[in-house]
């Protein structure tokens, strides 16, 4: 298992969670995994999902069709041993 902070910049959402969503994944773990979890956190504190025209935060972020994240939203990930993981790459 693994800990994970995740920082979301949309206002009703940082609002509620100023310093990140701390989230506890499995080992192998993806972004769309991290994702998945704040849904339900996120839903769980708020009740429904705080930002209007949307259902959850994966709608807001990823194009389900393209298999890709919008281009206007900005993704970043880190390690202790390396600063930036481009999670938009598919490895």
């Amino acid at each position: 298992m693994k800990k994970v902070t995740l920082i979301v910049r949309q206002t009703e959402i940082n609002r509620m969670f100023p310093n990140g969503l701390q989230l506890l994944l499995e080992d192998d773990s993806s972004i769309l995994d991290a994702i998945e979890v704040a849904d339900k956190e996120i839903k769980k504190k708020c009740g429904n999902f705080p930002v209007k025209e949307f259902e959850s935060l994966l709608q807001m972020v990823f194009h389900p069709y393209e298999d890709r994240f919008y281009k206007q939203v900005a993704v970043q990930a880190s390690s202790k041993s390396n600063p930036f993981l481009n999670l938009r790459e598919k490895s």
